[in-house]
């Protein structure tokens, strides 16, 4: 993602996370669409569309991460629904494959689309549960 990629009065898409996602139970009630109210040189501001007043912030410089000054962030900034669905399909993935080998994390992240779906699809044929 780029700063380029927001503009004041889009629509995007935020992923709830820690206390923002409390009774959320499945990722889709965890995907909510926010807008865009300004866009400086370090954050993307953005606030839920029922929201009157209050906004969060989005640090350009941390990948688009919550800024929530030292607090755990609660959610996760996408410029598109598409982009956020793509990302929990790759943390899945990622998940289901560290699961049934030695790969780490930092290895995992390092592979794209093509490469996780191949290595996924060889370990879901020999590996009924990873479904």
């Amino acid at each position: 993602m780029k700063k380029e990629d927001f503009k004041v009065g889009q629509n995007v898409y935020v992923y709830l996370l820690g206390n923002a996602a409390r009774g959320k139970k499945t990722d889709d009630e965890r995907i909510e669409e926010w807008e865009v109210t300004s866009v400086g040189s370090k954050y993307v501001h953005a606030k839920k569309k029922t929201w009157r007043f209050g906004e969060e912030l989005f640090d350009i410089t941390d990948n688009f991460r919550h800024s929530n000054h030292g607090n755990p962030r609660e959610y996760e900034l996408y410029p598109t629904k598409d982009e956020l669905l793509n990302e929990l399909w790759r943390r899945n993935v990622r998940r289901k494959i560290s699961k049934y080998s030695d790969y780490s994390s930092s290895i995992l992240e390092q592979l794209n689309d093509k490469e996780l779906e191949t290595i996924y699809n060889i370990l879901q044929k020999y590996a009924e549960d990873t479904k």
